[in-house]
């Protein structure tokens, strides 16, 4: 059980993998983009055999903790959060309680039920494999450089809500919104809660927005090069090699959150907003809008 964001604090959790699990549940909170990608990942995958359970702002704290087994208020802890149970009752209840953690669970037991198929020796050379074990580094250091632009966004919006009460729409299901004349006593609960939960997001935020606007201001070059190399100018190019890692998915997710084809004033968002991305960086904001058409980042 992992909750750091640091590159090298992720190690290979294969050896929790098997293909013969009895139940898998998917934790997520809606509108968390935190959430939406791994969702994404998964589906990407093609793997939907889960039960998918909704965490609750505030509300489903206790829940959460009760749930993964920590008490310690000082102990983060977020979602998305897998729980897995094995056939073999003898195995203990298996709780990933990091975003990486998960998508390297599911893609470990895809690559498992792939090997136990008769496959030919070309379809597995070209089967997909999100955390490829030769380029596993790269894919973590770009994934890490999105959950940083992704932190900058959750610090933005948090100081916002206080002065924009309305943003607390943008992240609650339809029906769910409280009254109009609630909301700023709801915005400020639910800011002061993010304020505590997520105490370190905005300390030295100018030298982390600056870190986060090199990183993708490299990144862009990168895919511009790549653009440039390309034989089809219709093709979206990947970060990493040819195929699809999770590095593409995180990355977009992170620059085009929340909708990624939505109209143009549901589009705006902290991360976005403040960032000025799609201003400053529109070759690597329109790369994502497009690799989050062509792999159908929608919620199953």
């Amino acid at each position: 059980m992992m909750t750091s964001h640091n590159v090298s604090d992720h190690h290979d959790v294969s050896t929790a993998v098997a293909a013969d699990y009895d139940r898998f549940e998917l934790l997520c909170l809606h509108g968390s983009p935190y959430s939406e990608r791994i969702r994404w990942a998964l589906k990407v995958l093609q793997v939907d055999d889960y039960a998918l359970l909704k965490h609750e702002v505030c509300t489903g704290e206790l829940t959460l903790r009760y749930k993964v087994g920590r008490w310690n208020p000082w102990h983060r802890v977020t979602v998305p959060v897998a729980f897995v149970s094995y056939a073999d009752k003898n195995r203990p209840l298996l709780i990933l309680e990091d975003g990486l953690d998960i998508v390297e669970w599911a893609n470990d037991v895809v690559q498992s039920r792939r090997g136990a198929q008769e496959t030919s020796a070309e379809d597995k050379k070209h089967a997909l494999d999100l955390i490829p074990p030769s380029h596993r580094k790269e894919v973590l250091e770009y994934c890490n450089i999105a959950d940083e632009t992704l932190d900058y966004g959750r610090g933005c919006f948090t100081e916002k809500l206080i002065r924009n009460p309305q943003l607390l729409k943008n992240f609650l299901e339809k029906g769910q919104a409280p009254p109009d004349f609630l909301l700023p006593l709801v915005a400020c609960v639910a800011s002061f809660f993010m304020r505590t939960k997520y105490r370190s997001t905005m300390q030295d935020g100018e030298t982390k927005r600056k870190n986060i606007e090199f990183n993708l201001e490299r990144i862009q070059q990168i895919i511009q090069e790549k653009q440039r190399q390309s034989d089809s100018a219709d093709k979206i190019c990947n970060l990493i090699g040819e195929s699809l890692t999770l590095a593409d998915l995180y990355l977009a997710v992170a620059v085009t959150f929340p909708i990624p084809n939505a109209d143009e004033d549901e589009q705006e968002n902290a991360s976005v907003e403040d960032l000025n991305i799609r201003k400053k960086f529109p070759i690597l904001y329109q790369w994502a809008v497009e690799l989050s058409k062509q792999y159908d980042r929608t919620s199953p």
